[in-house]
């Protein structure tokens, strides 16, 4: 389990890391289908987590400082309770915005439909 925590936390992290070293406004194709590969990984890591565990980890990142993870991971945890258990990723964009990288991945639940972005 503490294996799957720290590779959420390092996997934003380094999301928040590409963002800062961003260049250019295209997305490279390497880079996109990296961005793309690490978010689908995150989405699919936070599902299995139980709700005592990612509100641990938005605790965990608020501690550390960072509180626009923690926003992220909260705003997951409302979005999961009507969205429903994840069925299925329909659509992931890639996308340099304002100086950031930015991922956009579309997901059907069994309740609904939802946006997951990270930048």
């Amino acid at each position: 389990m503490n294996k799957r925590i720290k590779y959420l936390i390092l996997s934003l992290l380094m999301f928040v890391m590409m963002a800062l070293c961003a260049c250019g406004k295209k997305v490279p194709e390497d880079v996109s289908s990296m961005l793309t590969s690490d978010a689908e990984s995150i989405l699919h890591e936070l599902y299995k987590m139980d709700d005592g565990e990612i509100i641990q980890e938005s605790m965990n990142a608020q501690q550390y400082g960072q509180s626009l993870i923690a926003e992220g991971i909260n705003s997951f945890i409302i979005t999961k309770e009507s969205v429903g258990d994840l069925v299925s990723i329909d659509k992931i964009t890639t996308a340099y915005e304002d100086g950031n990288y930015v991922v956009k991945l579309y997901y059907s639940g069994t309740l609904g439909k939802a946006e997951f972005a990270i930048g």
